[in-house]
């Protein structure tokens, strides 16, 4: 049975782990890389964690994380600021994030996965597809063939991208969302839950609706913003 450390945590800890449980392994430690929001609807982290039914290791920071061998290591977070904490991991460890796949995702002839990205059940990514680095694929989100989704970025639930689609670095598609063929979405940009993208969407940009508009500028891409935003959320 494989060990696994979760690296970072937010609301993506459940399905993370029903992927490590349907690969038959075991997570043996979490560290939780920012205090954690205010729960208005659901179980905190903690009580995620007492519902798996054995021990687990947690610690609420990465004050005292290391490189012990012998363990799978996986990044736990959906957000797209992701980079930052990867990016503090790599430069003060030698670490390589596991990929992880479930079982029952299926992935075409000559797709490409990049490291550390997650994909979830029932997923499809279609021939010649590359994810790359980070990357998170929601359940039942489809990535068309010769597509390509950059790092850091996310698809939400029942997404659909068409085929030779280009989705940009740090972007998030929001769950139902789909955007057809050919259509390029820029570095740093969202798309709307439900939306659908029919032409091409500058970088740094939030577009919703269908057909999908250009409605406001992405802040979420200043991380100083992000900080603030969360110390709000917290504090509030």
């Amino acid at each position: 049975m494989d060990k696994y450390v979760i690296v970072g945590t937010d609301s993506m800890l459940n399905d993370i782990v029903d992927v490590i449980h349907a690969l038959n392994g075991k997570v043996c430690a979490i560290y939780q890389n920012m205090k954690e929001l205010p729960v208005r609807k659901g179980p905190t982290i903690k009580e995620r964690i007492a519902l798996l039914g054995y021990p687990v290791e947690v610690h609420d920071d990465l004050d005292s994380f290391s490189i012990k061998p012998g363990f799978k290591y996986v990044q736990g977070l959906n957000s797209v600021q992701k980079y930052k904490m990867i990016g503090e991991l790599k430069s003060a460890f030698e670490i390589q994030f596991t990929t992880l796949i479930h079982p029952d995702a299926y992935l075409g002839s000559n797709v490409k996965i990049g490291e550390g990205v997650f994909i979830n059940a029932k997923a499809t990514i279609a021939p010649n597809a590359h994810i790359d680095d980070f990357c998170s694929i929601n359940r039942s989100a489809v990535v068309g063939h010769d597509a390509y989704v950059g790092k850091f970025s996310r698809l939400g639930p029942s997404v659909s991208l068409a085929g030779s689609t280009t989705i940009g670095s740090h972007c998030s598609i929001c769950i139902s969302a789909t955007v057809l063929d050919y259509v390029n979405i820029g570095d740093w940009s969202v798309i709307g839950a439900g939306a659908v993208v029919s032409k091409d969407i500058p970088e740094g940009k939030v577009a919703v609706g269908t057909p999908a508009r250009v409605i406001r500028a992405n802040e979420a891409r200043d991380f100083s913003k992000y900080l603030e935003k969360r110390a709000r959320q917290v504090s509030s």
